[in-house]
């Protein structure tokens, strides 16, 4: 993952597997007051057709959004060839760890 500071915004890139690619856009936007230690966030999603990275995407940019009080943009693509069921809950794992130590 690339972490970049745009003025107040980030620009996430969350890429990798076999063949690192844009397969999912997702924006994310603080809205309302701070709730303890996290902002609430407003999020929209653009998906390529038959691309799942939403699911890495989206929680990786909600937590950035939440932690830092940044509209955030996360752009993912992660493709591993003939990946089984284990292999996709591997790779999800990984990133909710990385979502919990980079925000």
């Amino acid at each position: 993952m690339e972490v970049i500071e745009l003025g107040d915004d980030l620009l996430l890139v969350l890429t990798g597997g076999d063949s690192p690619h844009v397969g999912t856009v997702v924006m994310t936007e603080p809205r309302g007051d701070r709730e303890g230690e996290m902002y609430r966030c407003t999020t929209s999603v653009l998906n390529v057709t038959g691309h799942r990275d939403e699911e890495v995407a989206r929680p990786m940019a909600e937590a950035a959004c939440k932690s830092t009080g940044k509209r955030v943009v996360c752009v993912s693509g992660i493709h591993l060839d003939n990946a089984s069921r284990s292999d996709i809950n591997d790779a999800l794992d990984a990133c909710r760890e990385l979502a919990k130590k980079v925000f």
